[in-house]
């Protein structure tokens, strides 16, 4: 369960360096991605990305293979 937490927050912490790397702010990085608002980014910052298939689709928004994503630089 830690190693899994731990992998959500690795990937929100990787959203957050992409969304910054592209210039983004926190509203259009939620249009690109789909999501209703920005606190939808906010919340993954803060509570990270536990959802497989959702890390899959923000990979694919920026670029990234998931294994980026889940990867620390």
């Amino acid at each position: 369960m830690k190693h899994e937490q731990s992998l959500r927050m690795i990937a929100g912490a990787n959203l957050k360096r992409l969304i910054n790397e592209a210039g983004l702010t926190q509203e259009k990085a939620a249009q690109k991605l789909h999501f209703s608002e920005g606190s939808s980014i906010r919340r993954l910052y803060r509570e990270g990305i536990s959802n497989v298939d959702e890390i899959g689709r923000i990979a694919k928004a920026f670029g990234v293979t998931v294994n980026d994503m889940l990867t620390i630089d």
